[in-house]
Formats: C-alpha cells, structure tokens, sequence
C-alpha cells in the first residue's frame, strides 16, 4: 500500500471509531466515569493488581495523570491501594469488588452492543470486524 493511501484510509477510518464506538462508550459511561477511569477499572480486572508504574504505562499515561486518576477512583472506593510488605516504596492498585461492579453494571446495560451491531451489518462484516480489531491489538503494541 501507498504511503498517501495509508494515511488516507487512517483518516478516514478515526472518525468512524470516534463516532461508532468511543462517542457511545464515553455517553454509556457518563454518569458512572470517564472514560480513562473506564480503561483503568479493565486494565486492573483484566490484568489484576500492579503498581502505579506498570499502570500508567498500560494506560499509556504519566504517573501523575494516573496518581490523580487513582485517587479519584479510591475516592469513590472502585480500586484501592496495597502497600507492598516486603518494599514499602511500592504501592499496588488493585479493583474493589464495588469497581467490579461498576464494570460489569456498564457491561449489563449494553450488554447487546455486539449482537445489534452484528444485525446492523451483517454476520460477516462481524467477523471481519472482529479480525480487524484483533490485528489491531497485535500490531499497535509494537509502535511503543
């Protein structure tokens, strides 16, 4: 492919993303957080608990952002904090079960996301989706 056409079909494609999938998630998570804290609240039930370091850096964030991030979010008792016994310097983070009840409330109430989009373009466009979306997840890692 072209370098011109990539950068074409980049830009064509970012606001389809913004508007199908980012602008619906951040209204469906309006009244619960925003949507980093949403990415916080996954990274942490997905992964498990780990330090501020490690979590600002899978959130692609500094530190700071993700410090006050987390305050907010202790604040609100949807993570805690976990001194580390053996090191006192570290502090892990980790979801409470009210932050996981908070992911699985926004999960339940769009809990049909996938099978709507499904009827709305096909199951074959589905699927081609999907594997959109996965090569995604392999290949945009790499660009750290």
């Amino acid at each position: 492919m072209e370098t011109n056409q990539f950068i074409e079909n980049l830009l064509t494609v970012l606001p389809y993303w913004q508007y199908k999938f980012v602008k619906p998630l951040r209204q469906a998570l309006k009244d619960e957080m925003g949507l980093e804290s949403y990415y916080a609240l996954q990274t942490l039930n997905q992964f498990g608990s780990m330090a501020m370091t490690e979590l600002a850096q899978r959130l692609k964030i500094t530190k700071q952002q993700a410090s006050k991030m987390i305050d907010s979010l202790c604040t609100h008792e949807l993570v805690r904090r976990i001194p580390d016994h053996m090191d006192r310097r570290y502090i892990y983070i980790e979801i409470t079960p009210t932050g996981q009840a908070a992911l699985y409330r926004i999960f339940s109430e769009d809990s049909h996301f996938y099978e709507k989009l499904e009827k709305r373009i096909g199951k074959k466009d589905m699927e081609d989706l999907s594997q959109a979306i996965e090569t995604l997840l392999r290949v945009l890692p790499k660009l750290d």
